[in-house]
């Protein structure tokens, strides 16, 4: 597993199984483009090129040229051991820890 850290490097690190993983809230947080920014390329025309424009079989991209393929999208069952914490926060913090404890990841 790795982390981008401070100055764009990346550490990588090797977790023993089973782990709990969690992420700061504004990992992800998007950037919105100010009025001027978005009015200096408001004229500006996207170029559209096709594959044979770029020299590229039309048959090497897109859905006629992926390697994978989207089958189907689902939520999995609940397998064996697992169990969706609900709650507030408060509450599904301290059933963790408690769960934790109890399977000897805490002491």
């Amino acid at each position: 597993m790795g982390r981008e850290i401070e100055g764009g490097n990346v550490e990588m690190n090797e977790i023993q199984m089973p782990c709990v993983l969690s992420i700061q809230t504004g990992i992800n947080e998007p950037r919105y483009v100010g009025i001027r920014g978005i009015r200096k390329v408001a004229s500006v025309e996207i170029p559209v090129q096709t594959a044979s424009d770029l020299g590229v079989s039309p048959d090497s991209v897109g859905s006629a040229g992926a390697k994978v393929k989207r089958m189907d999208y689902f939520v999995p069952d609940l397998g064996e051991g697992a169990e969706i914490l609900e709650g507030s926060t408060e509450e599904i913090i301290d059933k963790l820890i408690e769960l934790l404890k109890a399977q000897g990841g805490l002491k």
